[in-house]
């Protein structure tokens, strides 16, 4: 298949080049350098899985800072980094796969394993890291995956690291809807025990999909984690209720990176839709 055989080539050709370079970088350079090696290979991800982006609202001006997002599935993070070069917080399922988990740690991914007691203090750390770097970092704070139907309650103490180091936090709401109504409702959904290859190799055989990225206007105001937290999940729900009616969501004047506007309608699935059609 086209674009299996694409996937394996761009991923092997994207990460050669990075792991070339990258021994010849300081460690402030290999944080850079990471995060816009991610932007470049997620944007040819883009494109090779047929994914059409309209990206909402204004980018915060300031840099860095934290994005948090609802958390979908593996793709929120092509999508987001093709938008906003930053690093990620992901778990550490990821950091034992064959090939993407040693780029992901090559890239500057920080692994979460939640089960450590240590874990999160280590993770903020490295957080702080990239910020004093200048590099954004993405978390994905409900610290599962949904069908994009609801958001979950949040982990806050990911937050703790941002307000720390007075860096603006920033809420986004990703959502999909495929482009053919032969494909499932849920296609981009990654949830419960479903494995990565058979997902993927759904994705390569679909028809592509409309992905809408909202970015909250106004960012989170508060310095408490968990006030932060619940304004961020606030305007997610809020959000999404407006998604779900096939409403558009109104931009204010911008204060960053201003994207273009899209005109298409949003069906996000339900919990009595069919996976396979």
């Amino acid at each position: 298949m086209a674009r299996a055989a694409g996937f394996v080539l761009w991923t092997l050709a994207v990460g050669g080049a990075w792991l070339c370079v990258r021994p010849f970088l300081s460690a402030g350079g290999r944080l850079r350098g990471g995060a816009r090696t991610l932007s470049f290979w997620s944007r040819g991800l883009c494109r090779l899985l047929g994914l059409r982006i309209a990206a909402q609202g204004p980018l915060a001006a300031a840099r860095p800072r934290l994005i948090a997002s609802n958390h979908i599935g593996y793709l929120d993070v092509i999508v987001l980094s093709s938008i906003a070069p930053a690093l990620f917080v992901s778990k550490d399922d990821l950091a034992g796969w064959p090939v993407l988990g040693p780029l992901g740690k090559s890239v500057g991914t920080l692994f979460l394993d939640r089960a450590r007691p240590r874990a999160v203090a280590e993770v903020a750390a490295g957080m702080q890291r990239a910020f004093a770097a200048g590099e954004s970092v993405i978390v994905f704070p409900e610290g599962t995956t949904t069908r994009g139907e609801t958001v979950e309650a949040f982990h806050t103490a990911l937050f703790e690291p941002a307000l720390r180091a007075s860096v603006a936090v920033q809420g986004t709401l990703l959502a999909y809807a495929p482009r053919s109504s032969r494909d499932p409702a849920d296609m981009a959904a990654w949830t419960g025990d479903a494995a990565f290859v058979p997902h993927l190799y759904r994705l390569f055989r679909g028809r592509g999909l409309d992905v809408r990225a909202v970015f909250q206007p106004q960012g989170a105001a508060s310095t408490d984690r968990r006030a932060a937290a619940n304004q961020v999940r606030d305007w997610m729900t809020e959000t999404l209720g407006t998604l779900g009616k096939g409403k558009g969501v109104d931009d204010p004047a911008p204060s960053g990176r201003r994207f273009k506007r899209t005109a298409a309608r949003f069906s996000l699935p339900r919990a009595g839709d069919r996976i396979f059609r």
